[in-house]
């Protein structure tokens, strides 16, 4: 799947580089670092995700508004 724009783009740079240190890293506090870096990344696309749904809905609310008071 393509990124859609820039920021999805320098998310997925940055979810393969933090990967790839969770392979190759021996020391645990860049482990650590690494899985930090995945786990907020996943919380960024559901937080996206939930502004994305918050976003339509407010729209479709003031649709619904402006169509009645017309």
């Amino acid at each position: 799947m393509l990124p859609a724009n820039m920021d999805e783009l320098k998310q997925q740079q940055l979810r393969h580089l933090a990967e790839q240190q969770m392979r190759c890293a021996d020391d645990p506090n860049q482990q650590a670092l690494a899985l930090g870096t995945l786990e907020l990344l996943e919380y960024i696309g559901q937080l996206v995700n939930e502004l994305q749904i918050a976003t339509e809905t407010c729209c479709e609310a003031m649709c619904v508004v402006y169509e009645n008071v017309m």
